[in-house]
Formats: C-alpha cells, structure tokens, sequence
C-alpha cells in the first residue's frame, strides 16, 4: 500500500447535470428528476483539487468517495468519472430507475456534502414502478 500525505480539503459542492434538456448545477442540495429527464450526473467538485502525480490519481476514488446514503447506505454502481484538472468528479446515471433516487454524500478529506435525487411526482414513481416492480413497494412507502 501506498502512503499518501494527507489531503488538505477547503471546500466541497455536490450538484448535478441533467442531460436532454440540458440543465446544470454545481452547489446544490437535490436534484429533481422529471418525465423527461434521461441521463443523470452528480457532480463533486472539490478544492484544492487533487495533485497530479500517479499516486493520487491511481487512489483518487479512495480520496474522493461517493456513497448512497440512503434508503440504504452503499457504494453506487456507477462509475467514477474525473476531470482533467482532478477538481470534479462525477457519477453518471444513463437510466434512470428506482434505484437511482436516494441521498448521496461525496466526501474529500474532513468535508462531506449531500444531495437527493427525488422525483417530481407520485406519478413518476408510479411509471418508474412498471419499469422495476421490485423496489416499487419501498419506494412507494416512502413517498
């Protein structure tokens, strides 16, 4: 294992990219899914960003974590993608489904921020239900 200095986080936001319409946010608390949404992308971006050397970028997910805090705590599926600078880092969720919403944390060095994925309306629950009937009675319970 590699030892790395510490990092020395200033600051943290999580925000989101929606695709088809295009629309952005990088300092945000939730990120409202609609009928029309398509592709989903949480955005950490972080400060000061991470150094460019071969260590940190090869341990840069284990600096930098995203986690679904909620309905149930886990490490998302999706894959980790990173900017050149290393000063944001993204999920990115190309379908949305039931189990996209939730509550993520992204965390970088003592800083931690999050942001919930719900949606519009009971009525997109019910639409995303037909597509995963077997998270529908979780998530319906909760709404």
């Amino acid at each position: 294992m590699v030892f790395l200095p510490p990092v020395n986080a200033s600051s943290v936001k999580v925000g989101y990219i929606w695709e088809h319409p295009r629309f952005e946010s990088h300092d945000a608390l939730e990120a409202i899914m609609t009928e029309r949404d398509k592709i989903l992308r949480l955005v950490c971006v972080i400060s000061p960003p991470l150094p460019q050397t071969n260590e940190y970028i090869e341990h840069r997910n284990e600096l930098v974590k995203w986690r679904k805090v909620a309905p149930v705590e886990h490490k998302p599926s999706s894959l980790q993608y990173w900017s050149v600078s290393n000063s944001r880092t993204a999920l990115s969720f190309p379908n949305i489904t039931l189990d996209v919403l939730g509550t993520y944390r992204c965390s970088y060095g003592g800083i931690t921020k999050k942001i919930d994925v719900v949606g519009e309306s009971k009525m997109l629950y019910l639409q995303l239900c037909w597509s995963n009937i077997h998270h529908c009675w979780v998530v319906l319970d909760g709404v």
